[in-house]
């Protein structure tokens, strides 16, 4: 059912508590499928493995780096010995080039100058690692599984049944982006990346992201590396970057942003500094920079930070825009960072949240009643920590009021919400330094446009 206008005594008692000092909220809406393309989404890619290939290269008879310089199809088989490793890289060159390759069993121990497989030159590949699990370890300054540039793509297919593990390099990502500054590898940033299919079932597989310090699991790599249009459509799907970069998104010094979730399982978090889904570490940095256009409208998603960064959002000293969660089952957590917005000292602006499931945590979730002002706990949704002291957020609501900007929470067809929210709560008829740590629920019936506007 809808009713016309927002109520503005609950509207009121909501923003006293969500927006002002909430650590914790859930909300509960039902889910709406979703197939629209975002703009830059490539049409889909092979949907059954071939039985036929233009070239089957088996690579434990192959004595030097391969160099792939065509678009045909490919099968690369590796050893049956779990511990033997080829020790070159696979290369895919030339801007025109968008081969299929198909990998089985493929273990891959980057020398010490690149990556285990390299797209170079502006190509594009579709990779597909299909029957026995696969391994790439990059080396010092490379990702596992790198692109680089700003032209092409790269697509990454796992069969059902199949796992994929890349390990990133000392200061590169797992898959992305190098080292910013490494020779010919300058630009560092991870972009155009896609992983999985909607089209077909069969690529359920495994992907297991992990990055060296500073990279991102998924994304830029250190010294500034940018995560960007990275997409996911199916799969399970694990990044985690040990340390300053993202999750997914950007390395350490630089921004997540164009990031879109449509399904899929994914857990994405940042061991420290990072964002789960966002911004590399911008502590020190001279500029800042944003992250901004992160989009989940599927699938199911936990996204962690667990030091200075925002579950969905900001790294530490970093802000998080244009955020819209419109479906799947999400879980953002931050800490001291907010669980979906603005990492520590960051801010944040225009969340849309609707027909989701969603839970958005900042931790710590039980400071003490005088906890000291340098480690103020962050919004659940809205700004990170070291904005400002929460007893003048909750005693000037006026004052507070002006903090966040644009946080919407819609929901379409006449469906209601339910919002729980857990934090520090501060009533007028209280006195001056009476709060209370309480838990509000409450059903929300959205008006006319579908809105209840936070």
């Amino acid at each position: 059912p809808t009713r016309k206008g927002g109520e503005k005594p609950m509207k009121k008692r909501i923003l006293s508590i969500l927006l002002l000092c909430c650590m914790v909220l859930t909300m509960v809406l039902t889910m709406l499928p979703t197939t629209a393309f975002a703009a830059g989404e490539l049409p889909d890619v092979k949907l059954s493995v071939p039985t036929t290939f233009d070239k089957i290269v088996d690579l434990t008879e192959q004595n030097k780096e391969l160099k792939i310089k065509d678009s045909k199809t490919y099968l690369i088989k590796g050893s049956t010995d779990p511990n033997w490793y080829f020790q070159y890289r696979i290369k895919i060159d030339g801007k025109n080039n968008t081969p299929h390759i198909f990998l089985d069993g493929v273990r891959i121990q980057a020398p010490k100058d690149g990556p285990a497989i390299e797209l170079y030159g502006g190509a594009s590949a579709c990779l597909y690692f299909i029957g026995n699990d696969s391994e790439l370890i990059g080396a010092e300054n490379f990702a596992a599984l790198q692109k680089n540039k700003t032209d092409g793509y790269l697509r990454v297919l796992v069969q059902t049944g199949t796992k994929l593990t890349c390990q990133g390099g000392h200061h590169g990502a797992g898959i992305g982006g190098s080292k910013v500054g490494i020779k010919k590898f300058s630009q560092g940033h991870g972009m155009n990346l896609h992983f999985g299919s909607l089209a077909t079932g069969i690529y359920g597989g495994e992907i297991l992201a992990t990055s060296g310090v500073g990279g991102a699991g998924i994304g830029g790599g250190a010294n500034g590396g940018i995560g960007e249009w990275i997409y996911v459509y199916s799969g399970k799907l694990t990044a985690i970057s040990v340390s300053q970069g993202a999750g997914i998104g950007g390395g350490q010094g630089g921004p997540g942003r164009f990031i879109y979730i449509k399904g899929g399982t994914v857990n994405a978090g940042s061991e420290s500094g990072g964002a789960g889904i966002g911004s590399g570490d911008q502590d020190g940095q001279n500029k800042s920079e944003d992250a901004h256009h992160i989009e989940i409208s599927g699938g199911t998603v936990e996204a962690w930070s667990n030091y200075a960064g925002a579950g969905i959002g900001g790294g530490r000293g970093g802000s998080g825009y244009d955020i819209s969660i419109t479906g799947g089952v999400v879980r953002a957590q931050g800490y001291y960072g907010a669980g979906i917005g603005g990492g520590m000292k960051g801010k944040s602006g225009n969340i849309l949240i609707k027909d989701t499931t969603l839970t958005a945590l900042a931790l710590p979730l039980y400071p003490s009643s005088d906890y000291d002002y340098n480690y103020q706990p962050a919004s659940a949704v809205g700004r990170g920590s070291k904005w400002v002291h929460w007893m003048t957020v909750m005693q000037d609501q006026e004052f507070a009021m002006t903090l966040e900007e644009n946080i919407k929470i819609e929901a379409s067809d006449g469906k209601s919400v339910r919002l729980s929210a857990t934090g520090w709560q501060w009533r007028r008829n209280q006195g001056r330094h009476k709060k209370d740590w309480d838990t509000t629920t409450e059903l929300l019936i959205p008006n006319e446009n579908g809105r209840v506007d936070l």
